[in-house]
């Protein structure tokens, strides 16, 4: 995701501040996602031990966003707003990862 972040035009200063915006907003999500998945299990798993047990968790909301994510994977080159969506999607995951500890 954050390559097509990086692809998004830059035409500009609109353009460049919503890039810089969904790619701030993809790291927060990759960083909540992280704290999710090591909040929700024990130090002693190993990290793909702790990121299966979490997925397994989680398996039902990982599906659906996975299910809603096709669309967007499939586009060449998905725009911002596909690309909210996006995140948007990632978020909904997270929360539902954070109800589940």
């Amino acid at each position: 995701m954050l390559t097509r972040v990086t692809k998004l035009p830059r035409d500009d200063r609109w353009d460049s501040l919503a890039r810089g915006a969904l790619r701030y907003d993809l790291y927060a999500v990759l960083k909540a996602l992280t704290t999710s998945v090591l909040d929700s299990s024990t130090s002693d798993l190993a990290p793909k031990e702790r990121t299966l047990a979490w997925s397994q968790t989680n398996a039902e909301s990982l599906a659906r966003a996975n299910a809603a994510l096709a669309g967007i994977q499939r586009l060449d080159n998905p725009g911002i707003s596909a690309l909210s969506v996006a995140l948007r999607i990632l978020r909904g995951v997270i929360r539902s990862g954070s109800a589940s500890v």
